[in-house]
């Protein structure tokens, strides 16, 4: 608790200028490898884009962070920057624990392209087909390895969602415990 999930932000400019705020105070040599990292991640980024048509995002995990990067645009839609924000990964898992509580449950952070970028510990594998089917408002069940699941997904900002699923059976109990007879 009390840990911040965007740590670090940086406002790029075409030219390569950069604006950068930090939740945290840092040492001059943690800046300087902070600003050697996000120029590699911008550098990838901008490789990435210039092969790309669209507007599209760019997601990179390094240990226990998590770079989003997304085009700035000006008022005519033309490119003026990049943003690219640092999260902290313990942060998400931490958001997120209270699902861990139902045994069998599991919880995902996927990109807009479906890629996993976290997820719970537990080792249930969801199959491509049931990701793609997650309703984005309502919930849907599907069986996954046999058993059948409750699954909802919420999809946020920037090309992210959050997707979790809970055995039928806890939900129908819990739904069952939240009735006063």
């Amino acid at each position: 608790d009390g840990e911040p999930t965007v740590e670090k932000v940086y406002l790029f400019t075409q030219n390569g200028e950069v604006i950068s705020d930090f939740y945290y105070a840092l040492l001059s040599s943690e800046i300087d490898e902070a600003n050697r990292v996000i120029q590699n991640v911008r550098s990838v980024y901008r490789e990435t884009r210039n092969n790309k048509k669209g507007f599209s995002n760019y997601y990179y995990k390094s240990d226990n962070c998590l770079y989003l990067a997304c085009p700035v645009l000006d008022e005519q839609m033309e490119e003026q920057g990049e943003v690219i924000f640092e999260i902290n990964l313990e942060s998400l898992k931490n958001i997120m624990k209270d699902v861990d509580y139902y045994e069998n449950a599991f919880w995902m952070i996927r990109a807009e392209d479906s890629v996993i970028i976290q997820k719970s510990a537990g080792d249930i594998e969801v199959p491509n087909e049931v990701l793609k089917n997650m309703g984005h408002s309502e919930p849907v069940t599907a069986s996954i390895e046999g058993k059948e699941y409750r699954l909802y997904n919420q999809d946020l900002c920037l090309g992210v969602s959050v997707s979790l699923g809970i055995p039928e059976d806890y939900a129908i109990r819990i739904l069952y415990d939240s009735i006063d007879i």
